[in-house]
């Protein structure tokens, strides 16, 4: 089975520019199967982007996107694997069709890429799972098993809903020395 994405994009309300950036760094590389999902922050008024995109209005909580992500958990979709990309943040060039090799490579892995912020800082720099070095940008989680953690509303969230995650799946991340994403650019 040829792996596909679907790439999950929290918002809030004003920010058109972030999310119009994120989005344009994902569009040119989805292939045939992929989708975008933007799940808005309670009622938002969001630009109308590609085929591949689709639209979910979440409950506002102002919780970080937590509540946003786990509803989006809940769903069943067509897609292997999910990809987690907030407003703010951009894929790099080429990700998707190195992830998609690398998926293929290794079917039903839980996967932990690396990610970058602008001023330089590189996550991870050693391979564990700790506080402030993984976080939603770094996942690639398979779609196929529906064993899922949990994201709390706090600013451990990402670690939250990794660690969980991993406790129900009964496994261990496989990891990619890959730069997914580059962290408000």
């Amino acid at each position: 089975m040829t792996p596909s994405f679907l790439i999950i994009v929290p918002t809030y309300a004003g920010r058109t520019a972030q999310l119009e950036r994120a989005v344009r760094s994902v569009e040119p590389q989805l292939g045939p199967d992929d989708e975008i999902l933007i799940v808005t922050d309670g009622p938002v008024d969001v630009p109308r982007f590609g085929p591949q995109t689709r639209y979910l209005t979440g409950p506002e909580t102002h919780d970080w996107a937590a509540t946003q992500r786990n509803l989006v958990l809940q769903m069943t979709w067509s897609q292997t694997h999910a990809l987690f990309l907030d407003d703010d943040d951009q894929f790099l060039p080429d990700v998707l069709s190195s992830l998609r090799v690398f998926v293929a490579e290794h079917p039903g892995r839980f996967i932990l890429g690396r990610f970058i912020f602008k001023t330089g800082l590189l996550l991870w720099d050693t391979p564990e799972v700790t506080v402030g070095h993984v976080g939603a940008p770094s996942v690639v989680l398979p779609l196929d098993e529906r064993r899922f953690g949990t994201w709390t509303n706090s600013q451990t969230g990402d670690f939250d809903f990794i660690t969980s995650t991993l406790t129900l799946r009964g496994d261990q991340p496989l990891w990619l020395d890959l730069i997914l994403q580059d962290m408000r650019p």
